[in-house]
């Protein structure tokens, strides 16, 4: 334990020794000088760090906008694509309406002029029945008289 005391005791000596060395010796020739530099490179190196940092941020969020415009125009796009097909399909489903109506109206019109045809044809018969029966009857009157 004693040699160990001892031992604490010479380094903390040492140290003492050492530091009072240090603030005692006069700086080395061009060494302040030196460490100036070295400091004002490493400040200028984090500086220019921090600036391309900040460039990279700008970039990025220039990037971030034009995409997001991207798709703002890519979904408006798509939005009257969209529109553009349901106006085209109901344009579509209107055409397909009026023709079936067309065709229905053409299939009645038909209808009609069947029995037009019909009544007119019955009404002539019948006329011509009612005048053969008069005829009948003028002459069943002549021969009974």
């Amino acid at each position: 334990a004693a040699e160990t005391a001892d031992t604490a005791l010479a380094e903390a000596e040492m140290a003492r020794e050492a530091l009072a060395a240090l603030t005692d010796a006069p700086p080395l020739a061009g060494g302040s000088e030196t460490l100036e530099r070295e400091r004002d490179g490493a400040l200028d190196e984090r500086d220019a760090a921090v600036e391309a940092k900040e460039r990279a941020e700008k970039k990025l969020e220039r990037s971030v906008a034009a995409v997001k415009q991207g798709a703002r125009e890519a979904l408006d796009a798509l939005r009257s694509e969209a529109v553009a097909e349901r106006d085209r399909a109901v344009a579509a489903a209107v055409a397909d309406v009026k023709a079936e109506a067309k065709r229905r109206i053409a299939k009645a019109q038909d209808k009609l002029r069947e029995v037009q045809e019909f009544a007119r044809k019955r009404d002539e018969a019948a006329r011509k029945g009612d005048g053969h029966a008069a005829a009948a009857a003028a002459n069943d009157a002549r021969a009974a008289a």
